[in-house]
């Protein structure tokens, strides 16, 4: 169990004021992983799946999303981050950066896919139609399809083999 409490006066609330967070593993800021069995290459993943249950009291705008982190190597240096990809179970009023790509079934339901290429990584964001504050999520589909990689990581030249799953993060975006 986790909770936290916070207050922002007189922010712009359409825009992300902070991410508190849970980490699961290492993120590439981090020095240290939280579990040894991360990181590890993607190909050695079958699949990732979270359970939770997400309560909040929140009013304005808001997020609760998973974030994955895939990296060239298993170094901690943020200079390897080939991508980062978000999947919001639940949003109030912000909207992800970068902009729509398209429409995309999930085991959880249709998800709308952003894409920003304004970072030095690949930044992705599937955000559900219908909110998800608990469940079991299937966070390997979400890096496992070919027609992500296809028309999205392959492009950049780099193999999905070689990437190392950083990191997932279950975080709440404040507005």
């Amino acid at each position: 169990h986790a909770g936290m409490e916070m207050e922002l006066a007189g922010q712009d609330r359409t825009q992300v004021q902070a991410y508190p967070e849970l980490i699961y593993g290492k993120k590439p800021s981090s020095a240290t992983s939280t579990t040894p069995g991360l990181p590890q290459r993607l190909s050695g993943i079958s699949r990732i799946e979270a359970d939770y249950d997400i309560h909040t009291k929140a009013s304005g705008c808001y997020n609760a999303a998973f974030e994955l982190w895939l990296t060239r190597t298993s170094a901690a240096d943020s200079a390897d981050i080939t991508s980062e990809i978000m999947i919001w179970v639940s949003r109030k009023g912000l909207r992800p950066a970068g902009s729509f790509l398209k429409s995309v079934e999930t085991p959880h339901g249709t998800a709308d896919l952003y894409e920003a290429l304004s970072m030095p990584w690949r930044y992705l964001a599937f955000v559900l139609d219908q909110e998800m504050l608990t469940g079991r999520i299937d966070l390997s589909f979400f890096w496992s399809r070919s027609w992500l990689w296809a028309a999205l990581i392959l492009p950049c030249f780099w193999q999905a083999s070689s990437l190392e799953t950083r990191s997932l993060s279950d975080g709440a975006r404040l507005g």
